[in-house]
């Protein structure tokens, strides 16, 4: 019989049609009731609830937030290639159906352009249909306009490329994949492997330098190298004006054309990989040899990260000997676990194997040995006062410091404590497993004025000695001036009190009572008072003897922007609030509410 050489054979299509019934018709039935079936049904709901003569208004200004208001799109996507990539070519993972199939008169190019359209077409199509059905849908309910129209169809123009890209990317994997099992978490894998790697080497550094628990390297860059997540968060669709005027940001939009070139070249990979692919390799997880190796390896080093650091946090240890015979141990173990996989077979310990392990052993261990010793100088690495636009520190204090003085003294402590590593990380180790209120846990969080964001985060030892790290962090915590500030914002005294609330302990389920703006400033000159007298805590041995009155919060106007200690991460505001809860050493504050009339003794309950 002469063969085909026609790119496209009919008859390969018409088997994928009614092989695959299944599939392009659950995809049908998917899209319509995600585009007509939801347009209906949030159509009809506007009806229930608006006006007769504002129907129609009301109908036309939700139908953008209906078109891009759900996630759906990119997860059926996401899900419907792979489905149709793994149908289509499913007979590569059987030796026996591989070899019929490759039997008929059909060359493998023409076998894969013949599959590849159709995939294409089993996603594209269901969708095209029920976007037209949905336009006629809202049609029908009078919410059609010409930019309803057009916002719908930029709509689709987008999902198609979500989907090209991700059915290109699902056929790329297949190519190097003979295993239906191992297909999908290598697709997943695929997906987020550059935020995962990130990830990865954050837990290592996590790991092992001292106090970088919150290293991270995240940037845009992660975001677009992560097609899942870029997608879901791809915003195009921005709202609309007074006007009824629809507004787009087409900047990240351009970035799809980014993922259809990707998408042409992981095609072009597919294509040449199918051409010479091996039919004996069917059913094999990884079926090209050079990338055996990167399996093994990945898979052995991204288990051993992470099985290292659940055994240190299991331990209650952050000794870098438990975490490096974590990773020497686990390491070993899956390196020769994904051999197995990749033979199918328990006999993998063989000489040429074993010496391979020790070289990924090795190599490792060097990398965690200059962690350990910090030669990417990250555990030393303090910012210049000059580089730093805020920084907060939480723990033993709560700071949040914009002015040169106070970051010096903030970087003084962190210094301290990097010049203190050996002697805490002891301390720790020990206080960890035997008493929790022996030491405390503090964060620096340093905005650069780059923008970029800098945090590191230790366990210090309690010594009330004069001079330890902890005491000076305690002395300056208990600084007037900056307990004002953590009630009143960074700008105090530069700030002014215009009212208030009061809610009585003894009035428990009634309305608060408003504080007059001339009241509030007595009552904020009173808690002033108090703080400076130290008598915002009790004495020691006296708390049994505290009388708890209420809860009282103050009004506060801040022309700077206020912004508090305690919800340092909120944009700053011209008023916040400060929070008071009156105790009954608090003097003069509580005579002065007494002398204006909210706090009366009459029925007072000690409510410590």
């Amino acid at each position: 019989m002469k063969s085909k050489t026609s790119l496209f054979n009919k008859a390969v299509f018409r088997h994928n049609l009614t092989g695959c019934f299944g599939l392009w018709a659950g995809l049908f039935l998917v899209n319509l009731v995600f585009l007509p079936v939801r347009f209906y049904g949030g159509l009809a709901e506007i009806e229930r609830y608006a006006e007769r003569e504002h129907l129609a208004a009301a109908r036309i200004s939700s139908m953008p937030s209906i078109i891009w208001g759900s996630d759906w799109a990119v997860a059926l996507a996401f899900a419907g290639a792979l489905a149709a990539a793994m149908f289509l070519f499913s007979y590569l993972f059987t030796a026996r159906n591989s070899n019929m199939m490759h039997t008929y008169p059909v060359n493998r190019c023409s076998l894969f352009a013949t599959n590849y359209v159709t995939g294409l077409l089993f996603l594209l199509v269901p969708l095209t249909v029920s976007v037209l059905l949905a336009l006629l849908v809202s049609a029908s309910c009078g919410a059609v306009t010409g930019e309803i129209a057009a916002s719908l169809f930029i709509w689709l123009g987008v999902t198609v490329a979500e989907n090209i890209f991700f059915f290109s990317m699902a056929v790329c994997v297949l190519m190097f994949v003979g295993n239906m099992i191992a297909v999908v978490p290598l697709y997943i894998i695929l997906n987020f492997l550059y935020m995962g790697m990130i990830r990865i080497a954050e837990w290592m550094v996590n790991a092992v330098c001292y106090g970088v628990e919150t290293f991270s390297l995240s940037s845009e860059v992660r975001r677009v190298l992560t097609p899942f997540y870029y997608f879901i968060t791809l915003d195009v669709y921005r709202g609309s004006g007074e006007d009824g005027q629809l507004w787009y940001s087409f900047g990240e939009a351009k970035v799809l054309f980014v993922y259809l070139a990707a998408a042409a070249v992981f095609t072009a990979i597919a294509l040449a990989a199918y051409l010479k692919k091996h039919i004996e390799t069917a059913g094999d997880v990884i079926t090209v040899n050079w990338l055996k190796p990167i399996f093994r390896w990945g898979v052995a080093v991204c288990t051993s990260s992470l099985g290292a650091a659940a055994v240190s946090m299991l331990l209650f240890q952050k000794s870098f000997a438990v975490i490096l015979a974590g990773v020497i141990i686990i390491g070993a173990v899956v390196f020769f676990i994904a051999q197995m996989l990749l033979e199918r077979s328990v006999h993998v310990f063989k000489k040429k194997r074993a010496l391979e392990c020790l070289v990924y052993t090795v190599l490792i261990c060097l990398v965690y040995i200059g962690l350990d010793a910090d030669i990417l100088g990250l555990e030393r690495k303090i910012p210049e006062i000059s580089e730093v636009k805020e920084v907060y520190m939480n723990g033993g204090i709560e700071l949040y410091a914009a002015d040169s003085g106070e970051i010096a003294w903030a970087e003084d402590i962190h210094r301290q404590i990097i010049d203190s590593k050996k002697e805490f990380e002891r301390a720790g180790n020990r206080d960890a497993a035997s008493d929790f209120d022996s030491y405390f846990y503090i964060s620096f969080d340093y905005w650069l004025k780059d923008g970029s964001r800098m945090r590191r985060n230790y366990q210090i030892p309690r010594n009330d000695a004069a001079g330890s790290v902890s005491s000076q962090i305690e002395e300056y915590a208990d600084r007037p001036e900056v307990i004002l500030k953590r009630y009143f914002g960074t700008h105090y005294p530069d700030v002014e009190v215009f009212g208030g609330h009061w809610e009585d302990a003894t009035a428990a389920g009634e309305p608060s009572v408003r504080v007059s703006e001339a009241d509030a400033v007595k009552i904020y000159r009173a808690f002033e008072e108090d703080v400076r007298a130290g008598r915002l805590e009790a004495e020691e041995g006296e708390e049994n003897d505290v009388l708890y009155y209420g809860c009282l919060q103050l009004n506060i106007r801040d022309e700077a922007g206020f912004r508090s200690p305690t919800y340092h991460w909120s944009d700053p505001d011209l008023e916040g609030r400060a929070e008071i809860y009156i105790e009954s050493q608090m003097t003069s504050l509580v005579k002065t509410m007494k002398e204006l009339g909210y706090i009366s003794d009459t029925d007072r309950k000690d409510t410590d």
